[in-house]
């Protein structure tokens, strides 16, 4: 993990690791919904079509929580206080360059079913060009048309694993729980690919 400012902390001696494992041995991270979360580099905030896919399992609901968290709009994942997941793609707040954006756009999807508490869920977002779509195991829980093309999503493209995002490392309303088997693409997964 590093940016302008340098390497950010490693674990220090004696101190919990947020990462374990299932009986199974599949790995997860487990967060406290206070101060941790993870921030991925490399361009892991798509501008074009991708698919956002993890394993989730909430320990507690009654405020919203971030899950999949970018500062410039390309996808913004949240769980509502009731525990319904709702997911927004919209218009960058700094374009290319810095240069601010003027197109405004907004699209949004609030699933049909809430989270179940303390039970693992996969969860996928779906864009394809054309629609923004959300799974949970493989089922679609709802979909929006997204034709919407913003330059500006190029810039500013990393992602916040365990938040939401402000902006660059000011995380928003941590997520209490699991996250486990995330898979980020930077194409659209037909529904038959993405895992059950």
């Amino acid at each position: 993990n590093h940016y302008h400012n340098g390497p950010v902390g490693q674990f220090k001696p004696g101190e919990a690791s947020p990462w374990h494992r299932d009986a199974d041995g599949k790995g997860y991270l487990s967060l406290n919904g206070s101060n941790d979360y993870v921030v991925i580099h490399g361009g892991t905030a798509f501008p074009g079509a991708f698919t956002y896919e993890l394993r989730v399992r909430p320990r507690a609901f009654g405020r919203e929580q971030g899950l999949l968290g970018t500062c410039n709009g390309q996808i913004n994942v949240r769980i509502l206080a009731g525990g319904r997941v709702k997911v927004v793609r919209k218009n960058s707040r700094e374009g290319a360059g810095g240069k601010i954006t003027k197109a405004e756009f907004s699209d949004e999807i609030v699933s049909k079913a809430p989270l179940a508490l303390g039970e693992w869920t996969r969860l996928a977002v779906v864009y394809d060009l054309r629609k923004l779509t959300l799974f949970f195991n493989g089922e679609e829980q709802g979909t929006c048309a997204s034709t919407s093309y913003d330059a500006g999503h190029e810039w500013l493209n990393f992602l916040m694993v365990g938040s939401g995002c402000q902006w660059v490392w000011t995380p928003v309303e941590h997520f209490k729980g699991d996250i486990g088997e995330m898979r980020f693409y930077g194409r659209n997964l037909w529904p038959a690919e993405l895992l059950k």
